[in-house]
Formats: structure tokens, sequence, C-alpha cells
């Protein structure tokens, strides 16, 4: 299925309509936050639609770890030349390899382990691994990153990070393996 903006208009509208429907005050808040970031995204992904847009591909790797339990972070940041720009990260899901002779581990992006900030949002297309996807979309307020975050936890030698890739930019990523720095995917 391909994401086009009529399509992403549809769930923008729906959202709308059930923001419209709520009752409860203390929810339009986040609801008007989420509608924010869909039309953030909206206008991106329009935007980009001419560009060569790729689905479930590898955007990062991590490899020769030792073997045993580790904890991955990743932060989606802004630096200071994309004020006037929205900065995304779309997570698809991830491969985590156990060790020599083991099985390949495929974790979907909504795995009850990995743990999202506020930030990251559902996203569902048939076109991705198990049909769903989290993204991340924020400006350069420092003060969302903490939100922006996405922590899994898994056992193995290496982990790999599949999302959307194209050929514009669409941000850049801190990546912590048990505490430490990785360069940014």
């Amino acid at each position: 299925m391909e994401i086009t903006p009529i399509r992403m208009r549809l769930q923008l509208f729906h959202s709308m309509d059930q923001v419209l429907k709520s009752t409860d005050s203390s929810h339009l808040n986040w609801d008007l936050l989420t509608l924010q970031s869909m039309v953030n995204l909206l206008e991106n992904l329009t935007s980009i639609q001419q560009e060569q847009l790729k689905k479930g591909v590898l955007i990062g790797r991590y490899t020769n770890l030792s073997s045993g339990s580790h904890l991955m972070t990743i932060t989606v940041s802004a630096s200071i030349k994309d004020v006037q720009t929205s900065v995304q990260k779309f997570l698809d899901y991830f491969k985590v390899f156990p060790g020599q002779g083991a099985t390949v581990e495929k974790i979907d992006d909504r795995d009850p382990r990995i743990q999202y900030g506020s930030m990251f949002k559902d996203w569902s297309d048939a076109e991705l691994y198990a049909s769903t996807e989290k993204y991340a979309d924020i400006n350069a307020d420092a003060s969302l990153a903490s939100e922006a975050t996405a922590t899994i936890p898994f056992s193995g030698t290496g982990i790999r990070i599949y999302g959307l890739k194209t050929s514009a930019s669409l941000g850049k990523a801190l990546v912590t393996l048990d505490g430490k720095r990785n360069a940014s995917s």
C-alpha cells in the first residue's frame, strides 16, 4: 500500500473526528498534539512523495557486541539547522542476532518489551512488517528529545534497525548501547 496524501488526509480527518467527539478535556491537549504531529507528518511525506521512498529497509546496524543482555536507546534528535523543519524517525522492526548457531529474532515495533516516549506515535501500512510502524515527529525544541526515545532490551551479539528511508533527510537519531554513545542512524 502506497503512502499517499489522500490516505494520510483520511487518517487525519478520522483523528480530528475523534477529537471533536471527545468529551474529556484532559485528553484534548494530547489529542491536539497528536493531530499536529499528523499534520507535520502529512506535510513532510507529501513533500517527499516524489522522492524515492523505501519501507522496511536497514537504517542502523550494531554488531560485534559481547554475548549477553543489552539495552539500546534510540533518541530522535534535532539540531539547530532543523529549526524550520520537522525531524522524523520511523521504526518498523528490529532483528536481534543471538550468537553463532542460534535463530535470528525479529521484533516488531509494537513488541511490549520496547518502551517508547510520548512523542512516538503509531502508523499502519500493509506494506510494513506486521503492517505497523512507530514514528517520532519533533522540531528543534530540545525539550521534546526526552519524549522521542525508544528503549529496546535484547540479548545477543548484534541488532539491526529497520524503518523508512528516503533520499530526503528525515533527521538523525542518537543510539546508545548499554549507555555508550554510538553513531547516528
